[in-house]
């Protein structure tokens, strides 16, 4: 009936209105989070994303892992170890451990600071450790073509629509994390 119709499509512009509040709400949390960079260069869109389609389910947990942060790497460990001490988290504790095996640097980080003001110390993100950390070069090294090529270019995202890459990089992944 005419009437039922009616009901009908006001029922689903209202679902699409809150739809639509929904999306820009997370857009703007996941905007105003800086522990979620990474997971905004990735991820663009609202929606359901094909790589959970990945039958290796190690593989997807690990890219799942590296798209919110939940990893063992010091950008995200490093937010933690001083906040039962109710300190901020330093950035000394976010370096990377390859870069800087040496513990009387991580100690000194802030007087290197001060004595080189153009001192940028190198942390330990997801990015570092996709393209350039010398303490993953010998697994990176292993990879196929298409996938280093992605991952020197920054070019993360399309990574997530290539299922034989995807794969890769969550095999990558499970020998990082």
């Amino acid at each position: 009936s005419a009437g039922e119709l009616l009901d009908h499509q006001t029922e689903l512009k209202g679902q699409s209105l809150f739809e639509d509040l929904f999306v820009k709400e997370w857009n703007v949390n996941r905007h105003s989070q800086s522990k979620l960079s990474f997971y905004n260069q990735i991820k663009v869109d609202f929606g359901y994303e094909p790589y959970l389609d990945s039958k290796n389910t190690l593989n997807r947990k690990n890219l799942t892992r590296l798209r919110i942060s939940a990893h063992d790497l010091n950008i995200e460990q490093g937010r933690y170890v001083n906040r039962c001490k109710g300190a901020d988290p330093s950035i000394a504790d976010r370096i990377c451990r390859y870069c800087y095996p040496d513990k009387d640097i991580r100690s000194h980080l802030d007087l290197l600071e001060v004595l080189h003001p153009n001192f940028n110390p190198i942390l330990e993100t997801e990015q570092h450790v996709l393209t350039e950390c010398p303490g993953y070069h010998h697994l990176r090294s292993n990879l196929t073509d298409p996938l280093k090529s992605q991952l020197l270019l920054c070019e993360f995202m399309p990574i997530f629509y290539m299922p034989d890459l995807a794969d890769e990089l969550g095999s990558y992944l499970k020998k990082c994390f």
